[in-house]
């Protein structure tokens, strides 16, 4: 009930004991937050910090509100008075929103050379993984504008980095159209060694069939990898007719 507490902490501002007028002025800085009136935030919180009351406390969240304003050149000088971790933590935070704001600025664009300066200019994050969901989208674009190496280069650098399974699923699928069928297989067979949540395992299993099949496709009938290909694509789905009938005409082929 933050309206409510708003109200309630102002009646305490002009106690005469200290300390509850300034936990009243926290609270009041804390309800504005919530309630999104973040100027008058920013207002009490400052003043709170300029009497020394809860330094720690009040600076991250002048900083977090300056972050909500997109103020982030204020939000940089107060996040560095914080200590070490806080300050780092904060600084991260605030250069993501700076990629994403960056990144909006732009989205629009029918212009190739924007997404590729961006990529340029912000090389540093994408190396340093920042945002990979934002480098996910500028590859994306920069692959349909046929920018393949620039995208495939961005994809696998974010291979790289620990991101969501979905987020990861995605690069997946992209970079499948973007290199052989052999090199996203192994690349897929080195994911499978690590511990997996089932349900992303079970998306990757459907990739490998994916490109296992169009392997297949793609060999003449009487080579011989048809048969090893078939037996790995019977193994993930035994019941694929399609395998069943080309390992049958396979077979019918060979001499």
């Amino acid at each position: 009930k933050f309206e409510q507490a708003k109200e309630k902490f102002s009646a305490l501002l002009d106690s005469l004991h200290e300390e509850i007028a300034f936990s009243s002025r926290l609270g009041l800085a804390y309800s504005l937050k919530n309630l999104n009136f973040f100027e008058r935030s920013l207002e009490n919180f400052e003043y709170l910090y300029k009497k020394n009351y809860k330094q720690e406390e009040v600076l991250r969240n002048i900083v977090e509100v300056l972050i909500r304003k997109e103020n982030y050149p204020e939000a940089e000088k107060y996040a560095i008075k914080l200590s070490d971790e806080e300050s780092k933590r904060y600084l991260k935070n605030i250069q993501k929103e700076k990629i994403k704001r960056s990144f909006k600025e732009i989205s629009g664009s029918q212009e190739k050379s924007i997404f590729l300066d961006f990529l340029k200019e912000n090389a540093k994050y994408l190396n340093d993984c920042l945002s990979p969901e934002i480098f996910f989208e500028i590859a994306k674009i920069l692959k349909s504008f046929g920018e393949k190496e620039e995208s495939k280069d961005a994809f696998e650098k974010l291979l790289s980095c620990k991101i969501d399974p979905d987020l990861k699923l995605g690069i997946f699928y992209e970079l499948s159209s973007l290199i052989s069928i052999d090199e996203m297989l192994i690349i897929i067979e080195k994911e499978e060694r690590e511990e997996l949540e089932q349900n992303y395992f079970k998306q990757l299993t459907s990739l490998k069939l994916d490109l296992y099949r169009k392997k297949l496709s793609s060999l003449d009938i009487s080579s011989s990898e048809i048969e090893k290909i078939a037996e790995k694509i019977l193994r993930l789905a035994p019941d694929d007719v399609s395998t069943k009938a080309l390992l049958a005409w396979h077979y019918y082929n060979v001499r």
